[in-house]
């Protein structure tokens, strides 16, 4: 049977255990097609996402965050089990003068991946992205192939402050290893940006904000500049974030 020429892409991926998975010898992900209006699942191996998470993190099953249409996928995992973290002691207190210490815990951060799928029935392999140790808001992220493919990419956050006609992007470069902050144009300073989805199309990155509009650029670019379109006003979805 041929591929079919577009899928739907769960965000929900899974993580069965090992020897439960079905996943070809040696492959990190495996992604069988289905036509629609069948649901596709990613399905990891437990060298790409752990089987069972680190109790206290926040995200417990792994999810697709973002797509390029050359085949990569952004994927964002829980971390796996850590030695208990005995947290801080911090004492206060309070206005009769009665002492208080509580104990302050780690709070686990979830990890990162790019998966290069090969082909329909697609076998790939895995790259962690490395912790930028910087808050990170999962709906800003998005994934670009870099020019000339070869499995290079980089993955992109838009960071903003309402009232701040500057904004930063965040981007990790597959080649470098590193993440590196670039300054680029915030087109609608008064506004926050609520975006519920980050799309990767004529090599640029689009932020997609359902009331404000789009923001769009090329983050391989030396000084990106960040084009903003206004959708049309019968469009608008008020109410929206």
């Amino acid at each position: 049977m041929a591929s079919p020429s577009w899928i739907i892409l769960s965000r929900k991926a899974t993580a069965p255990a090992a020897g439960d998975d079905g996943l070809p010898q040696g492959a990190a992900l495996s992604l069988a097609l289905a036509a629609p209006p069948r649901v596709t699942t990613v399905k990891l191996r437990p060298a790409a996402c752990p089987v069972e998470p680190d109790p206290p993190c926040r995200h417990k099953f792994p999810c697709v965050l973002a797509a390029d249409p050359s085949g990569l996928l952004l994927i964002l995992t829980p971390p796996p089990l850590s030695e208990r973290d005995e947290g801080e002691l911090r004492t206060s207190r309070d206005a009769r003068g009665v002492e208080r210490t509580i104990r302050i815990g780690r709070v686990p951060s979830p990890r990162y991946v790019v998966c290069d799928l090969s082909s329909a029935t697609a076998t790939a392999t895995a790259s962690p992205v490395p912790d930028p140790r910087e808050l990170i808001f999962n709906n800003d992220l998005g994934v670009i192939a870099a020019p000339g493919g070869g499995g290079r990419f980089m993955v992109v956050e838009f960071q903003t402050i309402v009232g701040g006609r500057e904004a930063t992007l965040l981007c990790f470069s597959s080649e470098s290893g590193k993440w590196a902050r670039k300054k680029v144009a915030n087109p609608l300073p008064r506004w926050m940006w609520t975006f519920s989805d980050i799309v990767s199309h004529g090599g640029k990155l689009w932020w997609v904000d359902c009331v404000a509009g789009l923001l769009a650029c090329d983050p391989f670019a030396e000084e990106p500049a960040m084009e903003y379109v206004q959708l049309p006003a019968g469009d608008v979805q008020h109410g929206h974030g």
